[in-house]
């Protein structure tokens, strides 16, 4: 079968909810260590804008949260979500164009106001949890963990991409915690770095997440 056809099959039009059930019903693969594998190797392929898109960010929440104080400091949490999305955006524009700008990652910013609509329900969902002994709120944290993907690349309402997210997420749960996990300590150690090595384990981390959510949605993963 040539790329063509594999393209073929790729693309066939599932609408969002047919795509949900089958993932729910049916299953799907998730290798963890293959996406953040690729992620490496697109950043170290194109490290460039990577960097310089991850230090105005670190920075700019820097200055953010050493001058305002609550309840805008929040505000600062809530516009991270669309800048994370912003790498999946820059992989996008590297496929499609070949090249780079910084305007590519800040285009989820065009569904902002749908992006945190999704935030806010998702955070609520997630302190109601907590509240419930706790472990309904682990369990939420991560099963709604793919909510903003749906908002921005497959263009769904904020409610709809957080019942998607759940049903597809709590299929491999354990997959998608220890992922987290993983990359949550890789940052760490970017951190020890004296915050420098935030600016290449940010991108890593970013790309690595989106992999993860294409291949799950798409089955796009052939560098697995």
């Amino acid at each position: 079968m040539d790329n063509n056809d594999q393209d073929n099959i790729n693309e066939v039009p599932y609408s969002f909810e047919e795509k949900v059930f089958d993932l729910e019903e049916n299953g799907y693969r998730f290798t963890w260590e293959a996406y953040i594998r690729e992620a490496y190797r697109i950043f170290s392929e194109n490290p460039g804008h990577f960097v310089v898109y991850s230090a105005i960010w670190l920075i700019l929440m820097a200055v953010f949260n050493y001058f305002f104080t609550s309840p805008l400091v929040a505000l600062s949490g809530i516009v991270s979500t669309p800048l994370f999305l912003g790498y999946g955006a820059a992989v996008i524009s590297l496929r499609e164009n070949g090249s780079l700008r910084i305007a590519d990652f800040l285009a989820p910013f065009d569904r902002f106001v749908e992006l945190l609509l999704g935030v806010f329900v998702t955070g609520v969902l997630v302190a109601i949890g907590f509240v419930l002994l706790v472990i309904p709120g682990i369990f939420l944290a991560f099963a709604l963990i793919l909510t903003p993907y749906f908002i921005y690349f497959e263009k769904q309402g904020f409610w709809e991409s957080i019942k998607g997210s759940r049903r597809v997420v709590q299929k491999r749960w354990f997959s998608f915690f220890v992922f987290f996990i993983v990359l949550s300590l890789i940052n760490a150690l970017g951190a020890l770095v004296l915050y420098v090595g935030l600016f290449v384990t940010m991108p890593i981390t970013g790309i690595a997440v989106f992999l993860a959510y294409e291949d799950v949605f798409h089955g796009r993963g052939n560098y697995v």
